[in-house]
């Protein structure tokens, strides 16, 4: 499955490995569809795909309902 940049509320880069991919955080917004391991994140022209689910925890606020660590 794809996801696009209106499903992402808020992007955060947070590595870079040797390999020359980065690693990332991504949240989703609350209603955006649940992400699985392998799904593939496009935000602001790049791809991710996504490595492994931090968590799938519902916040009480509306942006916020999916984290996940991906990689290029």
């Amino acid at each position: 499955m794809r996801f696009i940049d209106r499903d992402v509320q808020h992007f955060e880069k947070t590595t870079s490995n040797a390999g020359g991919g980065s690693h990332c955080r991504i949240m989703f917004k609350r209603g955006a569809p649940v992400p699985d391991v392998g799904d593939v994140v496009k935000y602001a022209g790049d791809a991710y795909r996504v490595e492994r689910l931090i968590n799938q925890e519902t916040r009480a606020s509306d942006a916020i309902a999916y984290a996940v660590q991906s990689t290029i």
